[in-house]
């Protein structure tokens, strides 16, 4: 009731019990058979079974990846139904189970492409939402692009490469003189240098701040393309929140808690 458009107030007419019977069933439809499942696996393993629980464990993890994004479609279809706006109503068509179905195949993509799909990924499932959005009889049309997060997101994926590169590296490094030191006992000194861990260490602390940075970089830089592709009826949107704006919203909510 505190959001505005166009001058006139929004209005939302959801109940708590609705909410609570959501959550009821999200508990024994979600919830309770993972616990079950997780369970079974572990009794199989308990018992040597471990192809019969590493298949439990592998379709419990894809049904839930289903499941999560069913309900991610299910929730917003929810909200726009209890929204008005000047007494028209929101909905939302399509199918729930197509949208996830869809989230799993892109969820696919990237691990197939070490991540290099994200921004591919992230600006598909965007659009496939809301172009299912409706206010009245007026359609939401979503056709945000990818390609022009592809600079941002590089920067980020090397940054996030040269840390776990270098966590490797010194993990490698050690394993050799572990190795050197065990067949050769009377090694000379030297013979493999010694890493100094602080010294991994602190490059690793100077390392993370430079991450977070090309992450909120590219956090901002996705959300002004995602909206920045949305239209209503002729009506265009823009988000211009930049990465300063991201980062004082994290930190100075990180201050207050």
């Amino acid at each position: 009731g505190q959001t505005g458009f166009g001058g006139e107030p929004l209005e939302y007419t959801g109940l708590g019990r609705e909410l609570l019977v959501g959550a009821i069933l999200a508990f024994f439809v979600l919830i309770l058979p993972a616990v079950l499942a997780s369970g079974a696996a572990a009794v199989a393993k308990g018992m040597g079974l471990d192809a019969l629980a590493l298949g439990i464990n592998l379709a419990l993890y894809a049904v839930v990846l289903w499941l999560v994004q069913f309900a991610t479609w299910r929730a917003m279809r929810y909200r726009l139904s209890r929204t008005r706006w000047c007494g028209i109503g929101c909905a939302m068509t399509g199918s729930a189970a197509a949208y996830a179905l869809l989230a799993v195949r892109m969820l696919a993509l990237q691990v197939i492409t070490l991540g290099f799909a994200a921004p591919y990924a992230a600006v598909r499932l965007f659009n496939a939402r809301w172009s299912d959005a409706r206010l009245g009889s007026m359609v939401f049309v979503a056709q945000a692009e990818w390609r022009p997060l592809l600079g941002r997101f590089l920067m980020l994926w090397a940054a996030v490469a040269a840390i776990f590169g270098g966590l490797t590296a010194a993990g490698a490094w050690q394993l050799l003189q572990a190795v050197v030191q065990r067949l050769q006992p009377a090694a000379p000194a030297g013979l493999v240098p010694d890493m100094n861990m602080v010294t991994v260490g602190l490059l690793l602390v100077a390392a993370v701040p430079v991450l977070f940075l090309a992450f909120v970089r590219y956090h901002a830089a996705q959300w002004q393309a995602l909206v920045g592709g949305l239209a209503l009826d002729g009506l265009h949107f823009r988000f211009p929140a930049s990465a300063g704006d991201w980062l004082r919203y994290w930190l100075g909510n990180g201050l207050l808690v």
